[in-house]
């Protein structure tokens, strides 16, 4: 009788707008969730990047490149202009002359790829090694520079839809949360003893201090906390229904991605507003740290020809 009451008090824009958030939230958690394929291709970089640089390390003590000239000159050219090209992703994404370039995502992604490249083939070029002072201003500027932008990487994939989705909003996410939540409802049926817990994850303050240094943490404990409830519950139910082994196998798996999901709404939603603030300082930062470098790089390119 409650229940009719509410939903004859919903006025038919607010039944239309919650049917419209209750279409979009599991796309909305799809995107929340880091797929297998993407944390191995993001592995699969971050080795490759180390074996680069362990790499020119090992081999710098035999001078096969030289700054001066050859091979390790040119290094330092491609890598210079690998650096400047990185101003076409902010001139892209905010100047109206450039707008007609093509979707930002895919210049995003060039940014990221040439943030990466320009710092590693400037290090082969100094061969690993130090040198002249203005040199050395030049290297320590442009470590900086890429060290800041892994840290702004970061921040922008807990405040957006991925690494080139949109970016969220609060509103999104708590309706997200919500939908996930009700998601356990068919949980909840086989282990009410669960369901206490999930509402206590689901009610803790999103403002809470320091909760984006342990949230992952916290929520993969919470996740492999209730996993041998959610196990033994599912076992239960499966010999009271007489389920084959293929069903019970289905059900658990639906319960354990409902878990899943709901964690990482409950995770996003309670860091956004602490990782939006910090994506705010972290460009009052990256931006001023840029231009030291190209001002630290020209001068470099001036010294090294006239002297």
């Amino acid at each position: 009788m409650a229940s009719r009451l509410i939903l004859s008090s919903v006025s038919p824009v607010a039944m239309t707008n919650s049917s419209a958030q209750a279409q979009a939230a599991p796309s909305e958690i799809a995107r929340m969730i880091t797929l297998p394929s993407e944390k191995i291709a993001a592995l699969s970089g971050f080795l490759l990047i180390v074996t680069i640089v362990g790499l020119g390390f090992r081999i710098r003590e035999h001078s096969y490149l030289s700054p001066e000239s050859g091979i390790g000159y040119g290094l330092g050219i491609i890598g210079s202009s690998a650096m400047l090209l990185l101003l076409l992703y902010p001139a892209r994404k905010h100047a109206r002359w450039a707008r007609h370039w093509g979707r930002v995502k895919y210049w995003f992604r060039a940014h990221m790829i040439l943030g990466v490249a320009g710092p590693l083939l400037i290090l082969y070029h100094c061969n690993f090694q130090l040198g002249s002072t203005n040199s050395n201003i030049t290297l320590f500027s442009m470590l900086t520079v890429a060290s800041s932008g892994i840290f702004g990487r970061y921040f922008y994939t807990r405040i957006h839809y991925g690494l080139y989705g949109r970016h969220a909003l609060i509103s999104e996410l708590t309706s997200t949360q919500s939908y996930a939540e009700s998601r356990l409802s068919e949980v909840f049926v086989f282990a009410p003893q669960l369901q206490h817990r999930i509402e206590q994850i689901g009610h803790v303050g999103r403002g809470e201090k320091f909760s984006f240094l342990i949230g992952g943490i916290l929520m993969l404990w919470h996740y492999w906390s209730l996993q041998p409830a959610l196990t033994r519950a599912y076992r239960v139910a499966a010999e009271r229904k007489h389920w084959d082994p293929d069903t019970h196998q289905d059900h658990l798996c639906a319960a354990q991605t409902h878990l899943r999901s709901f964690l990482a709404a409950s995770r996003k939603a309670r860091e956004f507003g602490i990782y939006q603030r910090l994506f705010s300082l972290w460009h009052v930062f990256h931006v001023p740290l840029f231009v030291m470098l190209i001002l630290s790089a020209t001068v470099h390119v001036i010294a090294v020809h006239m002297y």
